[in-house]
């Protein structure tokens, strides 16, 4: 009985509702039976020899009455009834075994099912765990391709800047030159004046030196060092506008002052004549 009971705990444990009923109707039926043949069993120890003693004392006495006749028929059936019931409790057995060996074979199929869901709970934490890595490299490349645009963002602006003050700084440029190209136009006329001035002084020095009785070695000697000193007065001049002029205008300029230094005569020039040339020519630069 006790080896029944844990059997039907085993099927509760189960938990499947068709097999529990079935279990629960059959140990009621194994409990009348046992009960029964708890009852019946002194009376079946006894009543299992009595038949031959009868039988043996019915041959003895040829001659019953009918009143132990039909006892002993009700004993017979007695018998025969607790043999019956002593069957179907071998029967009720069997189906015992057979119920429990079906109870051990769901309980087989419970436990590859638990199996089987311990699997794909493994293959459920594998997906997850893949799953995490992956969200977790997205998230690195997001912030990877953030860190990029932030960079692009940045060296756009910079860019930008960077182009932005070159045009600031080639305006500037732009405007310096202008106001350089401005002065030196301005500049040409008084130029031109300084050269007329001097082609004067030095025509004038000429004269007045060919009034003076000298030698002609002095005439040499005074009109090489004029000659000097007015190249190093041109000189300076020209160093004077180069600064602060294109190298295009610079050496247009070059090339007028030259060209009208060749054309003036060799003379040997006064003392004012060489004053007036020691001044040098002041022209503004706008910066």
């Amino acid at each position: 009985m006790f080896a029944f009971d844990m059997f039907v705990s085993d099927s509760k444990s189960t938990k499947k509702p068709v097999l529990a009923d079935q279990l629960n109707t059959l140990k009621d039926k194994v409990q009348d039976l046992s009960h029964k043949l708890t009852e019946s069993e002194y009376e079946k120890q006894q009543l299992t020899g009595r038949p031959k003693k009868e039988r043996q004392r019915f041959n003895d006495k040829p001659a019953i009455s009918e009143v132990e006749k039909h006892q002993n028929i009700g004993r017979l059936k007695f018998a025969e009834e607790e043999r019956r019931l002593s069957d179907k409790v071998t029967e009720s057995e069997n189906e015992k075994q057979h119920f429990k060996g079906r109870l051990n074979t769901t309980e087989e199929e419970r436990q590859q099912f638990k199996d089987a869901l311990n699997t794909t709970e493994e293959g459920r934490q594998q997906l997850k765990d893949t799953l995490n890595t992956t969200e977790e490299g997205r998230q690195q490349l997001k912030d990877t391709l953030n860190t990029t645009e932030n960079k692009l963002k940045t060296l756009k602006d910079e860019t930008e800047e960077l182009l932005q003050q070159q045009k600031e700084e080639l305006e500037e440029a732009k405007s310096s030159l202008r106001a350089t190209k401005d002065e030196l136009v301005k500049s040409q006329p008084e130029y031109a004046k300084e050269s007329m001035a001097l082609q004067r002084v030095l025509k004038q020095s000429r004269e007045a030196l060919n009034q003076q009785e000298l030698t002609s070695s002095t005439y040499v000697t005074e009109e090489d060092i004029l000659l000097g000193e007015c190249e190093t007065l041109d000189k300076s001049h020209q160093s004077t506008l180069a600064e602060n002029a294109t190298p295009g205008l610079t050496s247009t300029n070059e090339e007028s002052n030259s060209a009208d230094l060749q054309s003036l005569p060799a003379m040997p020039l006064s003392a004012n004549g060489i004053k007036r040339l020691s001044q040098p020519i002041n022209i503004k630069h706008v910066a």
